[in-house]
Formats: C-alpha cells, structure tokens, sequence
C-alpha cells in the first residue's frame, strides 16, 4: 500500500508526474505496467480534477456578473471544452503515459 500512495503522489507532484510515476513503479516497485499506469494517471486527475471544478463555478460566478465575460465564456464552455477534454486525454495517453508501457 505504501508504494501504491509513493506511486499516486509522484503521479501529482508537478516535475515528474507521470513520466516519473510510471518507470518508478514497474522499475523499482515491481507493478504490472497497467497498474503503474493507472495509479499515476490517478494521481494526475486528483489535482486536476478540483481545479477543472472550481474553474467552472468561478467562471460561472464572473459570467453573472459582467456581459462581456459572459458572452466570451459561453463560446469557451460549449463545444470546445468538450472537444478540449478529448484532445487532452488523447494527449495524455498518447503522448505522456503510452511510451512507458
């Protein structure tokens, strides 16, 4: 369990986050690449996760109060934070987490 949470808290520290989670797992824990894979893309998203959030309430609050904010997030909310969120895990797993399995 131990070297599970040391996996999941370098996956979040932001110098080596995956790139350093994964190799670390399988190399010197001895995980199932998968497994490694898994607990550092966890690890990522934990930090992510509240701050994707929170960014939305906060957008929201600022769009009731000021018109030019709200017409301007309205056109970044839509559609584009849907295909932004795709075009970000496709990166993830593409380029960060797949070349270490």
């Amino acid at each position: 369990m131990k070297n599970e949470l040391i996996t999941i808290l370098l996956g979040m520290s932001p110098l080596l986050e995956l790139r350093g989670a994964i190799p670390l797992a399988v190399g010197v824990f001895g995980f199932m690449p998968l497994k490694a894979f898994i607990l550092g893309t966890l690890g990522s998203l934990i930090l992510i996760m509240p701050i994707l959030f929170f960014l939305y309430r906060f957008s929201d609050f600022a769009m009731k109060k000021s018109y030019i904010l709200s017409w301007r997030a309205a056109l970044a909310i839509g559609l584009g934070a849907v295909i932004a969120g795709l075009i970000v895990l496709l990166v993830v797993l593409g380029f960060i987490a797949l070349p270490f399995l």
